[in-house]
């Protein structure tokens, strides 16, 4: 059996975007595709109308997303990963990766060792 690590991070849209800002909505052909914390707080959900969006998080700030930014944005933090914890890793989308933990787990003792290696790389990403 192999075992897999899965790193999904499904508000990936807000953090390529405007990371540093609360609250975001991203939208795509007027659809929410993702929302920071804040704005999910005030009720907007992904699959939101734009308009339902506005309404439930007046304050928010809506963005097209912007698909070549969420790549690049997550590219160093795929390096960061590779560099760390183990060198080749399949990504289905930005914001979504995964890898087998057969090596990593030897190489950093047990699955525990390849999590914290991944959120270790993940922390020290400047925009995560």
């Amino acid at each position: 059996m192999v075992r897999t690590l899965t790193l999904a991070i499904p508000a990936w849209p807000v953090v390529a975007v405007a990371p540093d800002r609360e609250p975001v909505v991203v939208i795509d052909r007027g659809r929410v595709v993702a929302a920071s914390a804040e704005a999910r707080a005030h009720g907007v959900n992904v699959g939101d109308r734009r308009r339902m969006a506005v309404r439930a998080c007046p304050t928010a700030d809506v963005l097209e997303r912007d698909p070549l930014a969420e790549v690049r944005a997550f590219e160093p933090l795929i390096a960061a990963i590779t560099d760390a914890v183990v060198p080749r890793i399949e990504v289905d989308r930005p914001g979504e990766l995964r890898f087998d933990m057969r090596g990593p787990t030897r190489r950093l003792g047990g699955e525990g060792g390849v999590v914290a290696a991944v959120a270790e790389a993940i922390a020290a990403h400047p925009s995560s």
